[in-house]
């Protein structure tokens, strides 16, 4: 009953979204269908050529990634983490932009960093499909990254007899090459679904795309029906995507494998290394380079900083309640879920994260509309909230099965023989042992929320909105000095969270290595 509860309110903003565009007649809806035209096919073929790009991209800059990360010892990978989510932390929006300030500075100071037809070499490059692609493929490649260091079949004794007794191209064509073929294409197709449905950065590209015209038509042509339609071959498409994603992800290990150290010969070991650093080079120096190239005097930006507190503070609690809500209900509803029992369920959650979030604003916009006079703005937060769950439920779906496998089958079946109440168990046995896992989730999901605007833009209450909706409305007509005080902000601070992150990590490390040596 609980799992059909969560389904049913993931269900509802699409349900509300079709009831109120539903059609009066049959002459309407013929006329809504009229509306897929040459015009409109090429936009989506420009949105898949983008979407493949990405997937391109982000699979060539992650792949050295993963080599370096099964080089070092286990003990180590745990810094590497951290800065594999400093690129998923900062809105591709954002990452687009700073390129083009630094493209902007390169080419003529005085131009700032709207450089539209610029005809140099650099802005031929960047202003295209290509340049689309690879700031899609800088922010995105993380998520290749951990799909292929989370889950592997590969065990360290097949890794030895690999390197023992099979050249280089027969280890990759016989042993890697099938250990890592559905995870790749999971994460490949998940790359290309979300760049499939950004419209964010090929708008500051200038890059006509599909869902640049659905986002136009709905927010400043105010035509819900017709972008509604314009939906549909999305869902098609996706639909058919998630399903062959989900079927993938079934067959793959939950527990994410054991954990295997490559021993490759030295000059690959420092080609991976260097590659490595070139990639994080371009992910996230570059970004902060095209900042700070503009970035105006130190006063004035702990001015602009100063005045943003309040709009910060309101950031940070919409993620901390959104990523809170996702984890809180992913564990509830796979508290008893078996996914080979429910093959389906996948699918669905895959299909909402990589639909077009402002249809989600739009049917939880339409059901906030039955509130009775003003709205309150508790009640404008709360959908808010919601939105961000519908959207992002799959990530809290993969964390709750994660984290009842870390849990243990065996500890469960010891926990439902003992005579405790529910709150009892809870509060003794779950959240001791489930805390950091828990924490790592919400960390994790919050750098999701942080840069969302789709949703944002139509559900934050009057005067409520965030700091990436500030910024993406501040890279259109804001000033360039305030602009970059606020995307140096918009990359610190989970820059400065992962930070934390990795000091703990490395103070318990010295802590254990203490108590070791004591003993």
């Amino acid at each position: 009953m609980v799992q059909t509860a969560i389904v049913v309110c993931l269900t509802l903003p699409l349900i509300a979204t079709c009831l109120s565009i539903a059609p009066a007649g049959g002459d309407e809806f013929w006329d809504s269908l009229n509306r897929f035209n040459h015009v409109t096919l090429q936009l989506f073929l420009n949105s898949v050529i983008i979407g493949a790009g990405a997937a391109a991209v982000s699979i060539c800059f992650a792949l050295p990634a993963v080599f370096v990360y099964f080089h070092l010892p286990t003990a180590y990978r745990r810094f590497l983490l951290p800065a594999a989510l400093l690129p998923l932390s900062y809105p591709p929006f954002g990452a687009a932009s700073a390129w083009m300030t630094l493209v902007a500075s390169i080419e003529g100071g005085w131009q700032g960093r709207m450089v539209w037809g610029g005809e140099s070499a650099l802005s031929s490059i960047l202003y295209n499909y290509f340049g689309v692609s690879w700031v899609l493929g800088l922010c995105y490649w993380p998520v290749v990254f951990f799909m292929l260091t989370m889950i592997t079949r590969l065990s360290q004794a097949q890794v030895d007899a690999a390197y023992l007794h099979m050249r280089f191209w027969s280890r990759l064509r016989y042993v890697f090459w099938p250990a890592w073929r559905e995870s790749l294409f999971a994460s490949a197709a998940i790359v290309f679904c979300m760049g499939i449905v950004q419209f964010e950065v090929p708008s500051f590209l200038q890059v006509q795309v599909y869902p640049l015209e659905i986002f136009t038509r709905f927010s400043a042509l105010m035509n819900e029906r017709d972008a509604v339609f314009l939906c549909v071959p999305y869902g098609l498409i996706l639909l058919s995507i998630t399903w062959c994603i989900a079927r993938y992800c079934r067959s793959l290990p939950l527990e994410g494998g054991e954990e295997i150290v490559l021993r490759p010969r030295a000059w690959f070991k420092t080609f991976s290394r260097a590659a490595l650093c070139l990639v994080l080079f371009l992910s996230v120096m570059i970004p902060l380079l095209g900042l700070l190239s503009r970035a105006g005097s130190l006063g004035f930006m702990l001015d602009t900083l100063w005045q943003q507190k309040e709009r910060m503070a309101r950031s940070l609690m919409y993620c901390g309640l959104g990523a809170g809500a996702i984890v809180f209900l992913g564990l509830v509803f796979t508290a008893r879920h078996n996914p080979g029992k429910a093959p389906y369920a996948g699918t669905f959650f895959l299909f909402l994260f990589v639909f077009p979030g402002i249809m989600f604003a739009s049917g939880w916009l339409q059901i906030r509309s039955f509130w009775p006079g003003v709205l309150p703005k508790n009640i404008a937060v709360f959908s808010l909230i919601l939105a961000y769950v519908t959207h992002f439920f799959v990530l809290g779906y993969f964390t709750g099965l994660l984290i009842w496998n870390y849990y243990g089958a065996p500890q469960r079946e010891y926990d439902s023989l003992l005579r405790m109440g529910t709150l009892t168990k809870i509060f003794r046995l779950y959240v001791p042992n489930m805390k950091a896992p828990v924490l790592q989730g919400i960390a994790l999901i919050a750098l999701f929320l942080w840069g969302e605007v789709a949703m944002t833009i139509l559900l934050h209450p009057a005067g409520g909105d965030t700091m990436a909706l500030h910024y993406y409305n501040l890279l259109h007509y804001g000033s360039e000095k305030r602009t970059v005080a606020i995307g140096l902000l918009m990359m610190g601070t989970p820059a400065f969270v992962l930070f934390l992150a990795l000091l703990s990590q490395w103070l318990n490390i010295r802590r254990r290595r203490g108590s070791v040596n004591c003993q």
